[in-house]
């Protein structure tokens, strides 16, 4: 017997149909923080956050769920006029989506890296059907080592290129009945096309985990929630009894180990670059 054989976790690698459960399976909308809710689905998330100044999201699901969204957010007990801004990862579609029918309905205000911008506009750039090039511009642009503020919610924000050209990540501040504690997000999951843009992607994983470490991130939530288990940590919160410990505040180690499932998942890239075959259910994913 080999030294895997003797785990009780048997392999379940963040490759091909291993990383989906169901994909785009509705979930109810859902607190999280006192200030911080999740809308989405298993394959794709936003978060809302409330504040003494309005609402504001990261990320905005694909397009075609404005309405889901509009919904969700109504279902949370709250009026989607008061988004103010949407703060975007990055440039791809299934996170921008449907964030300038906001802009039209509510005046919310959208903002990413002006990089991803272009990016997003770039109409050589191959991409799914579903997905044409983006056709509208943002409102504000954020940069490496911005805070975005609203109310007592502060967003760091970090230029980590590699899945985009101006793909951010953001590091915030969420409180648990009154606990406050600093959460991360990852801002792009996989790994892009060429060697030279994985190997940014990894420079640009191991450069966070610096920032994270530095800045006490206790836990981390994901823009695809198939990469972290967080429909079944949601259906903890949604049932949670007095004692048990929030399943997303699970302390630097416990996020330093979804850390390293990143870094994992782009030294892999880079070792079998041009060797791997394409998973099929990438083909519904902005590529």
């Amino acid at each position: 017997m080999n030294a895997n054989e003797s785990y009780w976790r048997k392999p379940n690698p963040h490759c091909g149909d291993n990383m989906v459960r169901g994909i785009f399976q509705d979930y109810p909308a859902t607190r999280m923080f006192d200030n911080m809710y999740f809308i989405g689905n298993d394959m794709e998330a936003c978060y809302l956050f409330d504040t003494e100044d309005g609402l504001f999201m990261i990320d905005c699901m694909d397009q075609g769920f404005f309405g889901y969204i509009e919904e969700s957010i109504k279902s949370l007990g709250f009026d989607p006029a008061e988004l103010k801004y949407i703060l975007v990862t990055h440039g791809h579609g299934d996170h921008y989506g449907d964030s300038n029918l906001f802009r039209d309905k509510y005046g919310t205000i959208i903002m990413i890296n002006k990089i991803d911008e272009e990016f997003a506009m770039d109409p050589t750039r191959k991409r799914p059907p579903h997905r044409p090039a983006l056709d509208y511009y943002m409102d504000e642009y954020f940069e490496d080592g911005d805070v975005f503020t609203m109310g007592d919610t502060r967003v760091q924000i970090y230029h980590t290129p590699g899945h985009t050209p101006g793909c951010c990540s953001f590091i915030f501040n969420v409180s648990d009945c009154g606990r406050e504690y600093k959460l991360a997000m990852w801002g792009g999951t996989g790994a892009p096309r060429s060697l030279e843009e994985r190997k940014q992607q990894l420079a640009s994983c191991e450069r966070f985990a610096e920032i994270a470490a530095k800045e006490g991130v206790a836990g981390e939530v994901s823009n695809h929630p198939f990469v972290d288990n967080t429909i079944e940590r949601l259906n903890v919160l949604r049932n949670i009894v007095d004692g048990t410990p929030h399943p997303f505040i699970t302390g630097y180690e416990g996020y330093r180990s979804v850390e390293l499932m990143y870094r994992d998942m782009y030294v892999n890239s880079i070792k079998n670059f041009g060797n791997e075959p394409e998973p099929p259910f990438l083909k519904q994913l902005e590529k």
